[in-house]
């Protein structure tokens, strides 16, 4: 397949997940492998809530780490810093396994903005990563220069309106 890049989602607006999604869809597509690792993420396996996932973790290996309510910036508890460490611990093996063509580490950013990691240990993952693995970064509404320069792909997904600001309940189909 050739050297693996990297790519990184980020912004304040809808579909980074969506659109790493639709890349491992993609490499689905031609019988490529996909690790799909969660980051911050109350496990949903057993609540069978995300539509995409229900689906997804019949072609591809998805790993969630979390604890059992959602994580918000102002209430990060030790057990949600526990998984998200744990879950880094988890894909920093995977990226030199070679066992993956692509790895998408879904809101593994959002990992800098709560200090649980730094910008220098995705610096390092990135550098350790299997040349041939496609690597996808997700999360975060923050700029981080240092690694938005070692990705060989930056979008930011800016919000305009969604219905959440009129205070709308998320759909089953489009939020989940």
């Amino acid at each position: 397949m050739g050297k693996g890049l990297v790519h990184i989602y980020f912004g304040d607006g809808k579909g980074k997940t969506t659109a790493a999604l639709g890349l491992a869809l993609r490499f689905l597509g031609w019988n490529k492998k996909v690790l799909i690792v969660q980051f911050m993420k109350r496990p949903q396996k057993q609540f069978n809530q995300f539509g995409e996932i229900v689906f997804l973790e019949k072609f591809a290996v998805i790993e969630q780490f979390g604890s059992s309510d959602w994580v918000f910036e102002k209430k990060l508890s030790d057990a949600a810093k526990k998984e998200a460490l744990n879950a880094f611990d988890f894909l920093k093996e995977k990226v030199v396994s070679n066992e993956f063509d692509l790895i998408i580490a879904d809101e593994l950013l959002y990992c800098l903005d709560f200090g649980v990691l730094s910008e220098q240990d995705l610096l390092a993952l990135i550098k350790s990563k299997s040349p041939e693995l496609e690597l996808v970064l997700t999360g975060s509404r923050k700029s981080w220069p240092a690694l938005f320069s070692a990705a060989d792909y930056v979008t930011e997904v800016k919000k305009i309106k969604h219905p959440f600001d009129e205070g709308a309940d998320a759909r089953k189909g489009s939020e989940y």
